[in-house]
């Protein structure tokens, strides 16, 4: 047991925020988020609530479009479709993956990912 007055240090975030979690979910949701993620399988919806926030953030970007032209071009209808992605791993077992801030409701997690998507642009050309 830990001594209340001693300082105690540990390099596991997970670890070192179940100190104020009580209940403990902090690390059952670290766990079952880096399992679901290292094997593929989509342990209690975790994998599926990730990739839609991905789409989501991908389908809601402002993009700023630059071209050259000798026409004056106005861009329009310019939006990014989502593909997929691939989150970075150290090792097959091993994902990077830490746990940012927890309240009572949410936790918020970093991950790495490199994300496929699609730029789609139309413009309208005219000359003076």
């Amino acid at each position: 047991m830990t001594n209340p007055n001693c300082l105690s240090h540990t390099f596991d975030l997970p670890k070192a925020l179940a100190y104020f979690q009580p209940h403990n979910r902090v690390q059952q949701f670290f766990s079952g988020a880096k399992y679901a993620i290292a094997k593929d399988e989509d342990v209690n919806g975790i994998l599926g609530s990730i990739e839609e926030r991905i789409k989501e953030h991908v389908e809601d970007m402002e993009i700023d479009v630059e071209a050259t032209s000798r026409f004056y071009y106005e861009p329009s209808d310019v939006h990014a479709v989502y593909e997929g992605h691939e989150f970075l791993a150290f090792t097959k077992d091993q994902i990077d993956l830490d746990v940012v801030r927890v309240t009572s409701e949410v936790v918020v997690v970093r991950l790495i990912a490199q994300i496929k998507c699609t730029v789609h642009a139309s413009f309208s050309l005219t000359m003076d």
